[in-house]
């Protein structure tokens, strides 16, 4: 008996593209460092089905043409890919310039027996987290109407501790009361965030809590105050079956890039 395929997804996180191409964070050419992730999905994880971004596209000068220039290099991979605005990201400029095309910043999207929704955390000229009551709202509906349908929710900011006391600062302040609603909804099976720049998996009342490293600089996890750590910058996968059972794991660059500057003291 033939297994069933999985329906394939890759996250992909904080990026932090600058308007110059050329630019750098914490020493990093991000642009470089992004292409190379995307072309190790394309080496190790296709075919895939879908990409999902979580935020932080930009790092502190959004633009039409640094977005659009995300979506050009995403679109290369030839996969629909929905986005949602981190807090270095303008929401606004992200969701008007990404609105046609295989990237889109779309909140809501189907495939086979699993549903995606994007949240937006982000607060503008904020680094912490919030979730509006609009899109509270709008995620129990869709809950409710669609029992039917695995779901896996997505995000920028962590809702749950992460256990990194400067990085928990600034999650979202009322995650929760996401968590407190999906409790009410056994068809929530996964909870994706980025924000963290770490490798981070748990699980709450059966569902899956996962953030993901960023395609740029990683955080050290379990620390107290800002550090950066020594690990590759990654991507995650997961494999999602008919039945609501999930696998995932990260896939790192095969080197650290030598240019980090492990002296920045914050970002």
């Amino acid at each position: 008996m033939t297994q069933e395929r999985p329906f394939r997804i890759i996250q992909i996180t904080d990026p932090h593209l600058l308007a110059d191409q050329k630019g750098v964070f914490a020493g990093l050419t991000t642009q470089n460092t992004f292409e190379q992730v995307l072309k190790k999905i394309k080496e190790t994880y296709f075919p895939c089905d879908l990409i999902i971004a979580t935020g932080d596209i930009v790092h502190n000068d959004a633009a039409e043409q640094t977005y659009k220039r995300f979506a050009d290099a995403v679109s290369k991979l030839g996969i629909k890919t929905i986005v949602t605005p981190g807090n270095h990201d303008d929401a606004e400029i992200l969701k008007k310039t990404l609105r046609n095309g295989l990237v889109t910043a779309d909140k809501h999207y189907t495939a086979g027996k699993w549903q995606f929704f994007l949240l937006d955390s982000s607060v503008k000229n904020a680094v912490n987290g919030h979730l509006k009551e609009q899109e509270l709202t709008e995620l129990e509906e869709l809950l409710k109407k669609t029992p039917e349908y695995h779901t896996l929710i997505a995000m920028h900011h962590h809702p749950v501790s992460v256990g990194c006391r400067w990085l928990d600062m600034s999650g979202i302040d009322n995650g929760s009361r996401l968590m407190d609603m999906v409790e009410k909804y056994p068809n929530v099976k996964i909870i994706m965030w980025g924000h963290v720049h770490q490798d981070f998996v748990s699980e709450k009342n059966k569902v899956n809590l996962v953030a993901t490293p960023s395609t740029c600089i990683q955080f050290k996890p379990k620390q107290v105050d800002f550090c950066l750590d020594r690990l590759p910058p990654g991507f995650r996968w997961l494999d999602l079956y008919n039945n609501g059972h999930a696998e995932t794991g990260i896939v790192r660059l095969d080197e650290l890039p030598t240019e980090i500057d492990f002296s920045t003291s914050g970002y």
